[in-house]
C-alpha cells in the first residue's frame, strides 16, 4: 500500500493555503521551470480542494489528557 501523509490544520490555515494555491495555479508556468510536475501539483490542488473536515489530533490528545488527570481516581 502506498503511503501519503496527513497533516492538521485549522481552518484558518486551510483557508491560507487553498488562497495560495489557487493564486499560484493562475500563475503556473511549466515551461519556465523544467523540473516542475504540472500533474504533482495538480493532484496536490485536488487533494486541497476535496479536503474534509474532521476533528485535530491535538484536540483528541488533550481530551485524553483531561479525562485521565481529572478522572483517575489516583489523582
Amino acid at each position: 500500500m502506498k503511503k501519503g501523509f496527513n497533516i492538521d490544520v485549522t481552518q484558518g490555515q486551510y483557508m491560507m493555503l487553498y488562497n495560495i494555491m489557487c493564486e499560484h495555479n493562475q500563475m503556473v508556468n511549466p515551461q519556465a521551470n523544467p523540473d516542475f510536475d504540472l500533474q504533482t501539483f495538480d493532484n496536490l490542488f485536488q487533494a486541497i480542494t476535496m479536503a474534509k473536515e474532521t476533528y485535530l489530533k491535538w484536540f483528541f490528545q488533550q481530551l485524553q489528557f483531561h479525562s485521565t488527570t481529572y478522572h483517575n481516581p489516583q489523582y
